[in-house]
């Protein structure tokens, strides 16, 4: 019988109203690698890891508002990766 030696993830929903400190706590711990997880916003997914975040959007549209929003956190590549 093989063992199995990785974790089990379980997924749940939740309803969130945004706390600086909760989310703070949270960001630590993905940076030190003692969690993983995504978010699922409307229209986007959030996914942070150690290194950043990867957003992934259900639109053009959704694209276009966060790039110009959030300009300034985009990197020098002309794909703003």
């Amino acid at each position: 019988m093989t063992k199995l030696t990785k974790q089990v993830y379980q997924s749940f929903w939740v309803e969130v109203v945004r706390q600086t400190d909760i989310i703070n706590d949270i960001l630590t711990q993905i940076a030190n690698d003692e969690i993983e997880v995504f978010f699922i916003a409307e229209g986007y997914l959030i996914a942070p890891y150690d290194g950043g975040l990867d957003l992934i959007f259900d639109s053009p549209r959704q694209i276009s508002v966060f790039k110009e929003k959030y300009v300034n956190w985009l990197s020098a590549r002309e794909n703003g990766l």
